[in-house]
């Protein structure tokens, strides 16, 4: 039963260790539009579409010259000097494809002519497309959260990320091209008609901004150890990501700070520190939370991690234990005023570790703690402080 209780309380267990400023990146893309502005067809236009619709696939009439059913079957004298150029537009709009061998479009036949899709499409609307317009368009691109980055949000984009950062490389060759297009239609162009036809659009540059937010490192059910932010979206990435991006690229470079003091700290229980009072915080943090001044100060430091001085400040009592360079006697130096001492001894203290007491009821303690990040493990160094109490046990 009690074994039990210890699993739960284990379970329900969670803390925030440390919290610190993490760059996701945002793509920053120029994009080039082509566009068409439909227009109303010219009755010239019209009438070359419904010839074609009702009389391409008749043998009687495909195979005469488009001039001569103009002029002889519509009545339209001399209709050369408006074909050619009429068939030549059409066929540069994309309404007709034009058979090699013919040389001049005046006199093609019904046959030499294939309608597009664009060609039946028109017919139908009864507009054709003008001449392709291009416009340069620029996006900011969230890709973790999968949201273009409005107005109010560019202005917190940085330049360069921060030490701790998502890599932009799994990115770079997204292009969100629908999404663009879609976006072009709410942003309010002067070019953008609402008949107007977007034929295509192509990135043409992109650059990666930066975005910063807050990442937590949180500890849960004992031994988990858990990165978050305030965005689902972001925890959604997060959790994704293999131990080792994780442990290499987020937590490593906020917690070791280029020293790998967990190869000589002795392995810790984080739920017994929970059970005990105890709160979490990153090594790197220790010589501020430990002033060695004013007072009793008991230091145990096997990993060479809290630096002490040979001399004493005033009114200090420094007492170091597991000290292997301390004659087995131990040894008392004095400061030059003789009002601050550091006393040396080569025994351990009863705590194994990183151990410091203030003499005030705090005491901080240092040991590495076998923790599961993402689908692998690893031991990351600590620091917490607990009651004084649990020093004496």
């Amino acid at each position: 039963m009690a074994g039990m209780e210890g699993r739960l309380e284990k379970e329900k267990m969670t803390m925030d260790i440390a919290s610190t400023d993490v760059s996701f990146p945002v793509l920053q893309f120029e994009s080039t539009v082509i566009h068409q502005t439909p227009r109303v067809a010219t009755a010239f236009e019209w009438m070359m579409l419904r010839v074609h619709e009702r009389l391409a696939g008749d043998a009687r009439w495909n195979g005469i010259p488009i001039s001569r059913i103009f002029s002889e079957i519509l009545a339209v004298p001399d209709p050369n000097p408006v074909i050619s150029p009429m068939l030549d537009n059409l066929a540069v709009l994309g309404i007709f494809q034009v058979g090699e061998r013919t040389a001049v479009l005046g006199n093609a036949t019904l046959r030499d002519l294939n309608r597009t899709e664009r060609g039946n499409r028109m017919l139908r609307d009864r507009l054709l497309p003008a001449v392709p317009g291009e416009e340069a368009v620029k996006h900011s691109f969230d890709p973790v959260r999968s949201i273009f980055i409005d107005a109010s949000e560019q202005q917190q984009l940085d330049g360069k990320p921060m030490p701790i950062h998502i890599s932009e490389e799994p990115f770079l060759s997204v292009y969100p091209r629908e999404e663009i297009s879609e976006r072009l239609r709410r942003e309010g162009h002067r070019w953008l008609r609402p008949d107007t036809r977007i034929e295509s659009v192509t990135r043409k540059t992109v650059k990666t901004a930066w975005m910063r937010t807050r990442l937590t490192f949180r500890i849960e059910q004992g031994d988990v150890l858990e990165l978050h932010c305030r965005d689902e979206a972001r925890n959604g990435y997060l959790s994704g990501l293999s131990h080792e991006y994780l442990a290499e690229q987020l937590v490593r470079p906020f917690f070791f700070d280029g020293k790998e003091a967990a190869d000589s700290l002795p392995p810790g229980d984080a739920a017994e520190i929970e059970k005990a009072g105890g709160r979490f915080f990153p090594l790197k943090e220790l010589r501020a939370r430990a002033q060695l001044e004013n007072g009793l100060r008991i230091i145990q430091d096997q990993a060479g991690i809290l630096p002490v001085p040979d001399m004493a400040p005033a009114r200090t009592l420094i007492a170091v234990f597991g000290d292997p360079s301390a004659p087995a006697e131990g040894s008392i130096s004095w400061n030059e005023n003789g009002d601050g001492a550091t006393v040396r001894c080569g025994s351990p203290f009863s705590v194994p570790g990183f151990v410091y007491w203030n003499g005030n009821g705090a005491c901080l303690g240092a040991q590495a703690f076998d923790v599961r990040l993402g689908n692998g493990r690893m031991s990351l160094p600590l620091c917490f402080t607990v009651p004084a109490g649990y020093i004496r046990q």
